[in-house]
C-alpha cells in the first residue's frame, strides 16, 4: 500500500437522517405548523386538527428532505367530511417512510360517522328524531354497539314461492300477506336473501298481487325455488328492542330503545361516508411507503352492489363485488399494522389493481358488514364459456384445458404490472364478520399470487375463513405460490350457508401451501337443501396443492372435500371427529386426484371416506385410521358401495396403513397432541407444533 493511500481518511459514515415529526390533535388547528404536540401558551402554534392537513404537510417535507417523516395523531374522533386520500406524490421510500401513527398509547378515531341528536320519546319505548331527507344511511349504533335494522320476519326466514328470475329486476312470487303492497312505495325497503352461498340485497320496486320486483340484476345460480328472505327498513318490523328504521321521506329515524336506554344521553351515530381513506396509485405510477400505525377506523356504510357486479362472470361469492374503508389501488410498500377497523358496512381493506409489497400485520376487525381483507379484482373470475360436460364415467366432469374455452372477466390483469401478490397478511384478528353480507370471506384472495396469509385469527364467520383463487376449471390463472400457514379458524359457517370451507381454494394453483392451520367448528345451513360445512375445500378443479401438517376437527360435512381437481397433496395432516364424514371427494379428475399420506383420521360417526367407489383416481397409504368404539373402516358411502378394510387393500390403497387408536390426549376437548408411543410415528407421522398457530404476540 502506498504512502498516500495510507494517510486517506476513512470513508464518512452515512447515518440515517432524524425522523421529521408533525402532529395532529383534536384540540389543535390546521392554520398552525403542526410542530408542536399541544397549543402553546399564547395559542399561536401547535398541532395541526386534522390528518388531511399533516398529509399535505408532509407532502410538502418530502420534496425537500430524504428523511422519514412520521405524523403522531394524539387520541380522539376525527370526523372526516370525506375520505382521506393518498395520491403517488404523498410517498415516502423505501428507507424514509411517512408514517401516520397514534401518539403514544393514544387511540384516535377516523370516523366517517355523524351524531344524531334531537331524539323524542314516543309510545312503546319508540324513539324519533328528525335526520333531514338528505340523509340516506343504512346502518345506526348507540353507544358504540351496532343496532339491526327494523326487518320482516323479526327472527327467520320467508321463503320465496318459485325461483327468483334470473336478469335485470328480477322478480319472484311470494305467499300472501309476507309482502305489503305499500312497502314498494317506501324509498330505503330491502329484500335480503340467501341461496346456497350467496346472498342478495336488493330495493323492493313493485308488488303486484303475490309478486315481487327487485331493483337491480340477480347473480347467476341463484336459483333454490324457495329461497329464504326477509326485509328490511320497514315500520312494523319496529316490534322489539333494539331495532331502528329510516323514514327517507319524512327524513325521520325511529328507534326502539333497550329496557333502560335514554336516547337523550346516548351517543347515537350513522355513517354518512362508504370509505374511510384510499391509496389512489397506478400499475404505472404508484402510492408508496406510506404506513397507517395504531388508528382506528370506524363508522363506513355500506352501498347497493352495482348492476355490473352482480352481472359479472362467474357466481358472486364471497360479496367480493363490496368495497371496503379502506381501498388501495397501484399501492406498493404499505403498511397497515395495529390499526382497529370495526363498525363498518362492506370489507376492511381492498388491495386492489397493481398492489405489491404491502402488508396488513396485527390488525383487529370486527362488526363488518362484509369481510376482513380482499387482494385482486372482484371482476378477474376466469369461468368455463360452456359448462363442465359429464364424461363416460359416473361423476367425472370434463373441464376445459384449452384457455380459449374461458370468459375472462374484464378486471383479469392484463399486465404484470396490474397484478395484485406479494403481499403479507399476518397477526390480524378477524371475526365477527357478514353482518350485512353474510357470503363474505374473512380474507379473500382472488387473481393473485405470492402472498403470505400466515398467523391470522378468524372466528365467527357465515362463509369461507380465507378463499384463494378466482378461476373455476383449467383457465388462465396468475393465483400461484399462495402461502396459507398457521391460521386459527373456528366457528366458521354458524349455520346460514352452503357450500362453505373454513379454507376455501379454486383452480389451478401450482406452488400454493396449505400448512400448519387450525380449523375447528364448522358448520353450515340445516335448513332444505343445505349441504357442505368442510374444513379445507378444494373446489373446481384445484390442482398442483399441498395440503399438510393441518389439524382440522369438528366439521359437519367434513375436514377435507376435493371437487374434479388434480395433483394434490393431502400429507401429514390430523382429520378428526367430522359429523357426516371425514374426507369427501365428488366429481373425480381425468388424472389422479390426490395423494392421502401420513395422516390421521379420527372420527365417532359419519363416513369415513365419501367417494364413488369406482371412480379412482386417488392414492391412499401410510395413514393411521381410528373410529371411536370399534366402529368398521370402509371407505365409500353404504349407498355407494362402501368397501371394506381388507377389499380397499387389494384395491392397492392403504397397504402400509393401520387401525389403531393414535392415542390423543384429549381430543373432546380439542387437545391432539400424541402420546409418545403412539402408533402414528411407526407410519412416519411427524408431530405438528400447535404452540406457533395464530396470531404472536
Amino acid at each position: 500500500m502506498s504512502d498516500a493511500a495510507s494517510t486517506r481518511p476513512p470513508p464518512a459514515i452515512s447515518k440515517p437522517l432524524a425522523e421529521v415529526k408533525l402532529y395532529v390533535a383534536t384540540d389543535g388547528n390546521d392554520r398552525w405548523s403542526g410542530t408542536l404536540t399541544g397549543p402553546n401558551e399564547t395559542r399561536t402554534d401547535g398541532p395541526f386538527a386534522s390528518v388531511n392537513r399533516a398529509r399535505d404537510a408532509a407532502r410538502i417535507l418530502a420534496r425537500g428532505t430524504s428523511a422519514p417523516i412520521v405524523v403522531q395523531i394524539r387520541g380522539g374522533i376525527y370526523v372526516l367530511s370525506e375520505p382521506l386520500v393518498f395520491t403517488p406524490d404523498d410517498s415516502g421510500s423505501p428507507g424514509a417512510p411517512v408514517t401516520y401513527i397514534a401518539y403514544g398509547d393514544d387511540t384516535p378515531v377516523l370516523s366517517g360517522g355523524r351524531v344524531i341528536s334531537g331524539w323524542q320519546p314516543g309510545p312503546g319505548n319508540i324513539w324519533t328524531a328528525p335526520v333531514g331527507t338528505n340523509r340516506d344511511f343504512r346502518q345506526l349504533f348507540v353507544n358504540g354497539s351496532r343496532r339491526a335494522r327494523a326487518r320482516v320476519p323479526a327472527e327467520g326466514f320467508l321463503r320465496t314461492v318459485g325461483p327468483i328470475l334470473p336478469g335485470g329486476n328480477p322478480s319472484f312470487g311470494f305467499r300472501p300477506g309476507d309482502i305489503l303492497p305499500g312497502w314498494a312505495n317506501q324509498p330505503g325497503v330491502d329484500v335480503v336473501a340467501i341461496d346456497k352461498w350467496m346472498d342478495l340485497r336488493l330495493a323492493l320496486s313493485a308488488v303486484q298481487g303475490n309478486q315481487a320486483t327487485l331493483a337491480g340484476v340477480r347473480p347467476a345460480d341463484f336459483d333454490d325455488p324457495a329461497v329464504r328472505f326477509w326485509i328490511e327498513n320497514v315500520s312494523e318490523g319496529l316490534n322489539a328492542p333494539g331495532v331502528w328504521h329510516l323514514d327517507r321521506a319524512a327524513g325521520v329515524v325511529s328507534y326502539h330503545a333497550l329496557d333502560g336506554e335514554d336516547l337523550s344521553r346516548a351517543a347515537v351515530v350513522a355513517p354518512a361516508l362508504v370509505q374511510l381513506v384510499r391509496f389512489d396509485g397506478s400499475p404505472g405510477r404508484p402510492v408508496r411507503d406510506i404506513a397507517l400505525r395504531g388508528l382506528t377506523l370506524s363508522y363506513a356504510d355500506w352501498a347497493p352492489p352495482r348492476p355490473e357486479d352482480s352481472a359479472a362472470p362467474g357466481p358472486v361469492q364471497g360479496a367480493v363485488q363490496c368495497g371496503a374503508a379502506l381501498e388501495a389501488t397501484g399501492a406498493q410498500g404499505i403498511t397497515v399494522e395495529k390499526c382497529s377497523f370495526s363498525h363498518l358496512g362492506q370489507y376492511a381493506v381492498a388491495l386492489g389493481r397493481g398492489s405489491r409489497g404491502n402488508r396488513v400485520v396485527a390488525n383487529e376487525m370486527s362488526d363488518l358488514g362484509a369481510g376482513g381483507i380482499k387482494i385482486g379484482d372482484a371482476r378477474s373470475s376466469v369461468i368455463p364459456k360452456m359448462p363442465p360436460q359429464r364424461g363416460a364415467e359416473v361423476g367425472l366432469y370434463h373441464w376445459p384445458t384449452d384457455p380459449a374455452q374461458y370468459r375472462v372477466g374484464p378486471d383479469y390483469p392484463a399486465s404484470e404490472a396490474a397484478i395484485s401478490g406479494d403481499n403479507v397478511i399476518t397477526d390480524n384478528r378477524i371475526h365477527d364478520i357478514g353482518v350485512v353480507f353474510p357470503s363474505a370471506a374473512a380474507i379473500w384472495v382472488g387473481q393473485s399470487p405470492t402472498n403470505v396469509i400466515a398467523h391470522n385469527e378468524i372466528h365467527d364467520t357465515y362463509a369461507a375463513g380465507i378463499s384463494c383463487g378466482w378461476t373455476w376449471g383449467f383457465g388462465p390463472t396468475v393465483a400461484r405460490n399462495n402461502v396459507i400457514e398457521f391460521n386459527r379458524l373456528h366457528h366458521i359457517g354458524r349455520g346460514l350457508l352452503s357450500g362453505l370451507g373454513a379454507i376455501y381454494l379454486l383452480g389451478v394453483q401450482p406452488g400454493t401451501v396449505v400448512r400448519n392451520n387450525i380449523v375447528h367448528d364448522v358448520s353450515r345451513a340445516n335448513a332444505p337443501g343445505g349441504y357442505g360445512g368442510w374444513g379445507i375445500y378444494l373446489d373446481a378443479t384445484t390442482s398442483a396443492v399441498t395440503v399438510e401438517n393441518n389439524l382440522v376437527y369438528r366439521t359437519q360435512d367434513g375436514a377435507l372435500h376435493q371437487n374434479a381437481g388434480e395433483g394434490n397433496l393431502i400429507a401429514n395432516n390430523i382429520f378428526a371427529l367430522g359429523d357426516e364424514a371425514q374426507i369427501v371427494r365428488s366429481r373425480a379428475a381425468r388424472g389422479m386426484s390426490f395423494t392421502f399420506e401420513h395422516n390421521l383420521i379420527y372420527w365417532e360417526r359419519g363416513d369415513l371416506l365419501r367417494i364413488r367407489p369406482g371412480e379412482g383416481g386417488v392414492m391412499f397409504d401410510h395413514n393411521l385410521y381410528w373410529h371411536v368404539g370399534g366402529g368398521a373402516v370402509a371407505f365409500g358411502t353404504e349407498r355407494g358401495g362402501a368397501i371394506p378394510w381388507r377389499q380397499w387393500q387389494e384395491r392397492g390403497q392403504d397397504k402400509e396403513s393401520l387401525i389403531a387408536d393414535p392415542g390423543f390426549a384429549d381430543p373432546a376437548r380439542g387437545d391432539f397432541t400424541l402420546r409418545p408411543d403412539s402408533a402414528a410415528f411407526k407410519l412416519g407421522f411427524k408431530p405438528i407444533d400447535f404452540s406457533a398457530v395464530g396470531p404472536r404476540g
